[in-house]
């Protein structure tokens, strides 16, 4: 009888076995780690992403003055395009499975995980976008565990340059044509009084984008003067001294991107 009992405890075993085995999840494929974009289908403000450099954690490899990301990729808009709400921000990853975050956020020293899970998602978002703000992403790939982040840096400044008025003495001046070359200025002019010529007034200059507050430079050059462009460099601000009849005054506006001139 207690032979028969262990063979019956043995075939139990033997059966539950079998069916251990049989029941065993069966090996499927990985979801994808592919966290890449697509740039050719992603853009800010309608203009196509054309590179991008991404790292494995939002804090990995920065640089201890930049606590944001140290991988970042200017994005160059006019200010006509960062202000039109009828241009969206579209950021695409390459693997439709995968899931994109975007932070619009002036502030890249706050973008971490936490701000990607608890931000409303500006992907496909119109609304306005300021100059020197970061577009932050993030894709997380289909496995759910591969992530990748890439930053943005907008640039929006304006590159208009030009005066939209000059006063010299306290007198209007007219602008003539501007040039980058400063051969190639076509010379306004202004007519003063004897009195104004040596008073101690200084130049009035209004610049057309008013929102650039970058002062214009101002130099003086006697009369029949040719200055170049190393005579201007070379020569000292002029502020509020005496004028002469027949000096020459030659203004050197910068536009807010820092690089336009005239």
């Amino acid at each position: 009888m207690i032979k028969k009992i262990v063979s019956l405890a043995t075939s139990l075993l033997l059966v539950a076995g079998v069916l251990t085995f049989a029941s065993a999840p069966v090996a499927t494929a990985a979801g994808s780690t592919d966290a890449s974009l697509n740039l050719a289908a992603s853009s800010i403000k309608g203009v196509t992403l054309t590179s991008s450099t991404p790292t494995t954690c939002y804090d990995c490899a920065l640089s201890s003055s930049i606590r944001g990301m140290a991988n970042q990729v200017t994005v160059t808009l006019t200010p006509a395009q960062a202000a039109n709400t009828s241009l969206a921000t579209v950021i695409t990853a390459t693997d439709s499975n995968a899931t994109v975050a975007v932070i619009k956020n002036a502030d890249v020293m706050n973008v971490n995980d936490n701000l990607f899970d608890n931000s409303t998602n500006y992907n496909n978002s119109t609304s306005v976008i300021y100059d020197a703000e970061f577009i932050a992403v993030r894709v997380t790939a289909a496995d759910t565990a591969t992530r990748r982040y890439y930053a943005f840096r907008v640039s929006a400044a304006s590159t208009d340059a030009s005066l939209l008025s000059v006063k010299i003495k306290g007198a209007t001046a007219t602008l003539g044509t501007p040039n980058a070359t400063i051969s190639s200025v076509v010379a306004g002019a202004v007519t003063i009084t004897a009195d104004s010529a040596t008073a101690t007034t200084a130049s009035v200059i209004r610049k057309t984008d008013t929102s650039n507050f970058t002062p214009a430079q101002v130099k003086k050059f006697v009369t029949g003067s040719n200055p170049s462009a190393s005579d201007f460099t070379g020569t000292a601000n002029f502020s509020n001294g005496s004028i002469t009849d027949g000096d020459i005054i030659v203004f050197k506006s910068i536009a807010a991107d820092g690089l336009t001139a005239l």
